[in-house]
């Protein structure tokens, strides 16, 4: 039999290429040729209520069932709540009121795809929706020109997805990891860059922490404070689970990866404060996991590089989105500047967006779907305090 289409999903207001791909209008309005084969999916987006936030749920330990089948084009059975981003887990809200910076409007990412243009919300509404092969940023830097899972569009209310591993666990870990999934800073590759990993980090009793941060944007800035606030409000969080606050990590892909480097070079928000968490807790985080960042020349700053915590990186030499000299650039300055661990892993092949390698069969035997055992290794060495596997 053929495998279960995925539906759209709209939820009410309330993989990427380098990090400066959203700047060039005219890739987003067309001028890159995508494949003739191109097809969105064009079944009803139905709506669905969206979860509300709690501030401090329980333990995260979610019965999963399944329904017998894949996620279409991957190895990865296909969960019964498909449909819900949270999988059944309770969103952590970054900002009690708006969240702080300007929006713009930005271009249609694809043909069918979603608008966005802060003046008119109820026409840029959140959305959440098979992943299509229109989208100019997939077509060009996912395996195959083709995403699986979904993406996440026009991003209104940036939260935390939290996968806490209970303290009752046997591997339990108190660390703590932010995961920022990629997309081009035009939508998010929510399972295979965010889930994907969350469900990693909690294999190895690591709890994690998906961040739905917004997204379309023309410059860095909400996004940084989105993603120095996701880290405040985890660590400001920690001792409730029996997590270590000065073990919190942020991991990032592609577009993820460079955010994730911009908020381990700095030490203070960059916004006004919006709460006393904000002058309390620091957002610097305390190492970073990076696959195959999404750079320019302009993030090498030393001031930056000084302040980056350990380090760990991997990247293919054939990346076609993230060009791989940009990316060695980052491993060399940081080992020369920062006084921190810096593991670099450049691989010969796997190009771009490759994030839990399950979800994209066709990389099966590529050296880079083995960096989660190099991960491990950085992590227990100097994170974890274990000696090296």
């Amino acid at each position: 039999g053929t495998s279960p289409r995925r539906r759209s999903v709209t939820l009410p207001t309330g993989s990427c290429a380098c990090s400066n791909m959203t700047r060039f209008a005219a890739v987003l309005s067309g001028a890159l040729l995508l494949p003739s084969s191109a097809m969105i999916h064009s079944q009803k987006p139905h709506w669905t209520p969206k979860p509300k936030a709690h501030s401090a749920p329980a333990e995260v330990d979610v019965a999963k069932s399944y329904t017998g089948t894949f996620i279409p084009g991957t190895v990865v059975p296909m969960p019964s709540d498909y449909e819900d981003y949270t999988r059944g887990h309770k969103p952590w809200r970054l900002f009690e009121g708006d969240a702080p910076g300007e929006r713009f409007a930005a271009p249609q990412p694809g043909p069918g795809l979603p608008t966005f243009d802060p003046r008119e919300r109820e026409n840029s509404k959140e959305v959440f929706m098979d992943a299509s092969p229109k989208d100019v940023i997939g077509a060009k830097c996912a395996p195959g020109g083709d995403a699986a899972g979904h993406y996440f569009y026009n991003v209104w209310d940036p939260e935390v997805v939290p996968y806490i591993v209970p303290k009752s666990s046997r591997n339990f870990k108190p660390v703590s990891v932010v995961v920022a999934p990629g997309g081009g800073n035009i939508h998010l590759a929510w399972e295979a860059e965010g889930i994907a990993a969350a469900e990693w980090l909690n294999s190895i009793g690591v709890s994690a922490f998906v961040l739905k941060y917004r997204v379309p944007h023309n410059s860095s800035e909400v996004r940084i404070m989105d993603g120095q606030r996701a880290v405040i409000l985890v660590r400001s969080k920690a001792k409730e689970y029996g997590l270590d606050p000065n073990k919190v990590g942020f991991m990032g892909s592609s577009a993820g990866g460079s955010l994730a480097v911009e908020v381990g070079m700095k030490t203070k928000v960059t916004y006004n404060e919006t709460d006393s968490l904000d002058g309390q807790t620091s957002p610097h985080p305390n190492f970073l996991l990076l696959l195959y960042p999404g750079l320019s020349l302009n993030d090498f700053k030393k001031e930056g590089l000084e302040l980056l915590p350990k380090v760990f990186l991997a990247y293919a030499r054939d990346d076609p989105c993230c060009p791989a000299f940009i990316t060695s650039i980052l491993g060399k300055m940081a080992k020369v500047s920062s006084k921190e661990a810096v593991n670099v892993h450049e691989f010969p092949h796997g190009k771009h967006g490759w994030g839990s390698c399950d979800y994209y069969p066709q990389l099966k035997g590529l050296d880079n779907c083995n960096w989660h055992a190099l991960a491990e290794d950085f992590l227990n060495e100097h994170v974890f305090g274990n000696k090296k596997r």
